[in-house]
């Protein structure tokens, strides 16, 4: 089982290291990986176990995939969710604080829906063709700020990994636990993880 995972780890990795190579996206990869180790026969996950997840709200997470590169495209869904995240980025002054508005113009997105549509509109949105970069911020850290924005979720269906891991551990812990569990970590996010890392950037010069 621990070989399996392994070999399933490694393909991605060289699948992830060597996308613009093939074009395959690296949420497809994720997936094809998924589906491999679940596979029943050789996948390491037991069949019964299989039994305990709930695969509507799986079906679920994955339409927000598919919908967030669909809302990307969409001109109107994408000038509206520039035209407010500019806005929130110019009620403050300083690149430190207006990289930490990029990171808050990702939240109201990923409450409403998954970790997925924020990384999938306003990343191309604001970090892809230079938008940001008259305002101070870089568009590389900006991305890195929006795809940060999963460590906030609040319930599980809002990231695939925690909505497996709840499934799966049902025996072992609450599902009430797991949500107080994930609402610590959202405003230990929010209050000291982000705080920090901007100061961190700062000081090494990469958000001036």
């Amino acid at each position: 089982g621990e070989w399996t995972v392994i070999a399933a780890f490694l393909a991605s990795l060289v699948m992830w290291a060597t996308d613009l190579l093939h074009g395959v996206r690296p949420i497809t990869v994720g997936l094809v990986a998924v589906l491999f180790l679940f596979g029943p026969g050789f996948g390491p996950i037991p069949f019964d176990a299989l039994r305990q997840l709930n695969f509507l709200i799986l079906i679920f997470v994955a339409s927000f995939m598919a919908l967030a590169p669909l809302l990307s495209s969409a001109p109107a869904i994408g000038l509206a969710v520039r035209k407010k995240a500019l806005s929130l980025v110019l009620l403050v002054e300083g690149p430190a604080l207006r990289h930490g508005a990029v990171f808050l113009a990702a939240l109201p997105l990923m409450l409403m829906t998954n970790a997925c549509l924020p990384v999938g509109i306003l990343v191309p949105e604001l970090c892809s063709d230079g938008v940001l970069h008259g305002l101070g911020i870089d568009a590389a850290l900006g991305a890195m700020l929006v795809s940060s924005i999963g460590n906030c979720t609040l319930h599980p269906f809002q990231n695939a990994p925690f909505l497996i891991a709840v499934g799966l551990s049902k025996d072992i812990m609450r599902e009430r636990d797991f949500l107080m569990f994930l609402a610590g970590n959202a405003v230990a996010t929010l209050l000291l993880v982000m705080p920090l890392t901007l100061a961190w950037w700062t000081l090494l010069g990469w958000s001036t």
